[in-house]
């Protein structure tokens, strides 16, 4: 009996798989997006780069900027890695 049991789960796990893969590429091949959607942050920082710049040459750390903008710190790193002319501190 056990392993009829396990024969149904078996069966029943492989038709499932199945069915979800179907519908995934129908999804996929209708164009629509599939996965997690995320959110571009890169709007956090649209308006605030006068912001930035006052902050840290005041001498705010770089992790409190960060989380007064609700990011990570190493999303913050990033974005001052791609615009330098904000970087207004002596410790870049």
């Amino acid at each position: 009996m056990p392993k009829a049991l396990d024969l149904i789960i078996n069966i029943r796990s492989s038709l499932t798989s199945i069915v979800t893969c179907k519908a995934l590429s129908e999804r996929k091949s209708r164009g629509i997006r599939l996965g997690r959607k995320t959110p571009n942050k890169q709007h956090v920082f649209d308006g605030k780069e006068e912001e930035i710049r006052e902050k840290l040459a005041k001498g705010v750390s770089k992790t409190q900027i960060a989380k007064d903008l609700g990011v990570s710190y190493g999303y913050f790193f990033t974005f001052l890695k791609s615009h330098p002319e904000l970087k207004g501190d002596k410790n870049s």
